[in-house]
């Protein structure tokens, strides 16, 4: 694979980090490996231990358990890719983190885990803005919500605004909604 083509993409010089709808890690590299990768796109380090440290630290975070860091990534299940994902997204230590549809192909139970890692990372003061169809981690995670149908915008508000909102019930939520 391609090293000079490493994911996640950051906006350079802006803080800004990103995930993708479907879990873009090097599938070929053990899930430690991976972090290291994107730590090495960030920062130069002269600690001998720092890479692995953090690395697994990031690993920790997100959720995998340990005994899965130096495992193949392209041999783990699509919910620990895409922990992979976006540990390797905060290890370029981003104060805003894109996420594309986090919860894409997650079993219910995964769902509320990527809440509660979504939780988790705004409360280390970074800006999670996330681009999703699954109602339940929007309106769990979210302060604000721009609702749009076809490129075009609906409405922006709280989720308690946005769920009442007609346009909005029409298009997504339908009647047995109300």
């Amino acid at each position: 694979q391609n090293i000079t083509n490493t994911k996640p993409y950051k906006l350079s010089g802006l803080g800004i980090a990103r995930t993708f709808q479907t879990e873009t890690v090097f599938d070929s590299l053990t899930a430690i490996e991976n972090i290291k990768i994107a730590i090495s796109q960030n920062k130069n380090f002269e600690e001998k231990n720092y890479l692995e440290n953090k690395s697994k630290e990031l690993l920790n975070f997100v959720g995998i358990e340990e005994s899965r860091n130096n495992m193949i990534s392209g041999d783990l299940n699509v919910f620990e890719r895409k922990k992979i994902m976006i540990a390797s997204a905060l290890a370029l230590e981003p104060k805003i983190i894109m996420l594309d549809e986090p919860a894409s192909g997650l079993a219910k139970f995964e769902v509320q885990e990527t809440i509660d890692l979504i939780k988790k990372i705004n409360l280390k003061k970074i800006t999670v803005l996330v681009i999703e169809h699954v109602l339940p981690l929007l309106l769990n995670v979210s302060k604000r919500l721009l609702i749009l149908n076809h490129g075009e915008k609906l409405t922006i508000g709280t989720p308690d605004e946005v769920v009442k909102n007609q346009k909005v019930i029409d298009a997504y939520l339908g009647e047995q909604h109300e």
